[in-house]
């Protein structure tokens, strides 16, 4: 099952295009977004960005 708060911050940063913005709209830090993407990336098992 997909965590959904992890979706739920991948989807903002789709939404916003910025990490530091998503950070700031979901009250996160910048580097607590990279780590939801990383591990609902890790979870899915496959790359969701362009890096």
């Amino acid at each position: 099952m997909i965590n959904t708060t992890w979706l739920r911050t991948f989807c903002t940063l789709v939404e916003v295009g910025h990490f530091t913005r998503t950070a700031e709209r979901l009250h996160m830090t910048q580097s607590g977004v990279s780590q939801h993407v990383r591990k609902l990336e890790e979870q899915l098992g496959a790359d969701l960005l362009v890096r």
